[in-house]
């Protein structure tokens, strides 16, 4: 499989309007099906924001996060986007679905080494 930042971008329709919102200026972001499907790879972390706050406050790079520590930054992501239009946008187009993708990856790869 191959994941590169440019595909991830192409998953992003912007401005699409709210019909049920009179104001021409409510915008938000629509995801392509194949983009939906980057984040069901793991399961949802139940308890993603106390698991978010440690990664972050331990100051946890991408690179070194386990599998649990990958579904809550999941979780995270797409969780946000129910309260904040645009949250999971922000995520890929700074690059970081597409190392989260890459390390999720990674330890696919050595999970099946180990087999």
């Amino acid at each position: 499989m191959n994941i590169d930042q440019k595909k991830l971008d192409e998953t992003i329709v912007y401005f699409q309007t709210n019909p049920k919102v009179e104001l021409d200026e409510q915008f938000y972001p629509v995801y392509t099906y194949e983009m939906s499907q980057a984040f069901v790879f793991l399961e949802l972390d139940v308890d993603y924001l106390s698991n978010y706050e440690k990664i972050t406050a331990k100051g946890i790079r991408i690179e070194e996060m386990n599998i649990g520590q990958l579904s809550a930054m999941f979780t995270f992501i797409q969780r946000g986007e129910r309260f904040c239009d645009g949250h999971m946008a922000t995520y890929i187009e700074d690059g970081t679905v597409l190392r989260l993708l890459l390390r999720l990856k990674e330890l696919s790869k050595s999970l099946q080494n180990d087999l």
